[in-house]
């Protein structure tokens, strides 16, 4: 019966899961009839849109589509390490360059061909932008020495540290911040589509002589990849488990928003929950707990709810004091509604066949005191997230 429940509960989320992909997927190809985001043809509109175009109100291209929703589109289908430089041949042997990180051959191209080093390749992506999404230290650090701004944006609002960030290249932090420029800057990164939730992460299972499960992680390759989102970039650290970034950051001074959301490629953040998108609805509902559940999930550490090892990450931000930490009173009905009564219905139909005999011991370890909550933050995020991992 617990296996069939579990395997429903599956199926239910991948449902739900599915309607939102098909529902996005919908959204932008109807939006794609209208206009060209550079990949795609447009047979209605004869436009083509990309991250250079901006729409006269006045224009024809107005009818069809807004300057909205041509930078949300653009945003999303953007791809740094994988768009190529369209019509003109020279930059994109450049951007293949970048790419390999050989600085003498980088530099020679450039030197070669007249570029200069803040030139951009295409939509406004800078040599330098390349060098700092590889990790490519030495090369970066050389263009840099050569007159490169390290605070330039391009058409997409992203610089240098914002595309070191998307892609956990540490050294390029580390070299961007050293030269001047201060994460406050950053304001938002692309964050890469592939994590929706902990089992997005996980590949598969496995289990050694004694029978202690092994769980296999997908590659970072395999999990992002093509286009992504606006996000706060302290969301996109957390999330993603950027734990060498995050301590840079923290240690600089900067001091994180407490919240923080996106919606229709506008991000939002606020120290005032209030301030927050979808406050006022969560508020006028008769949920028990409902602004408590808004605050973590709207907070830093929401995040953490998608990572499968978060405990490193959840030390670092308490040490700095982050807030958004949902009052005692939630933790004690998280304890008491997803714990113990999930440990209560185990008890109830006995099932310890294999296969649901570590869900029993993970809940005999957490969750078998009827009177005892979950002490703080890392407590229960470590147990959601154990949880998580156990419905794979």
């Amino acid at each position: 019966m617990k296996t069939f429940l579990k395997t429903l509960l599956k199926i239910i989320k991948n449902i739900f899961k599915g309607i939102f992909y098909t529902a996005v997927f919908i959204g932008l190809f109807a939006l794609a009839l209208k206009v060209q985001t550079g990949r795609f043809k447009s047979t209605s509109s004869h436009y083509t849109v990309t991250a250079n175009t901006k729409v006269d109100p006045n224009s024809e291209l107005a009818k069809y589509v807004t300057q909205k929703e041509i930078n949300a589109v653009g945003y999303r289908y953007w791809d740094i390490d994988e768009e190529e430089v369209r019509d003109n041949p020279t930059m994109e042997l450049l951007r293949r360059s970048l790419k390999s990180k050989d600085t003498d051959k980088i530099l020679k191209f450039m030197q070669d061909n007249n570029i200069s080093v803040d030139t951009p390749l295409h939509f406004g992506v800078t040599p330098l932008m390349y060098a700092s999404f590889y990790d490519d230290e030495k090369t970066a650090k050389k263009l840099i020495e050569m007159g490169a701004d390290p605070h330039k944006k391009d058409n997409y609002e992203l610089s240098p540290m914002a595309y070191a960030m998307e892609n956990n290249a540490t050294k390029s932090v580390r070299l961007l911040l050293d030269s001047g420029v201060k994460f406050d800057e950053v304001e938002i990164v692309q964050e890469t589509y592939g994590i929706m939730d902990v089992e997005n992460w996980i590949d598969s299972v496995s289990f050694d002589e004694n029978a202690t499960p092994i769980i296999h992680y997908r590659t970072k390759e395999v999990l992002f990849s093509g286009g992504g989102e606006p996000y706060y970039f302290i969301s996109h650290l957390v999330r993603n488990n950027m734990y060498d970034i995050m301590k840079m950051v923290l240690e600089s001074g900067y001091r994180p928003y407490t919240y923080s959301t996106f919606n229709m490629g506008e991000v939002s953040v606020s120290n005032k929950l209030e301030e927050i998108p979808g406050y006022k609805n969560i508020k006028n509902t008769n949920k028990e707990y409902g602004v408590e559940e808004f605050r973590l999930y709207m907070s830093v550490y929401g995040g953490l709810l998608d990572v499968p090892e978060p405990g490193a990450m959840i030390d670092l931000l308490l040490q700095y004091d982050i807030g958004g930490i949902p009052n005692d009173e939630f933790l004690k009905r998280m304890y008491d509604d997803k714990c113990y009564e999930t440990y209560r219905y185990d008890i109830a139909v006995g099932y310890y066949k294999m296969g649901s005999m570590f869900d029993s011991a993970f809940l005999q370890k957490h969750c078998s005191d009827k009177n005892a909550t979950f002490k703080n933050i890392k407590e229960y995020i470590l147990f959601a997230v154990g949880q998580k991992k156990l419905m794979k």
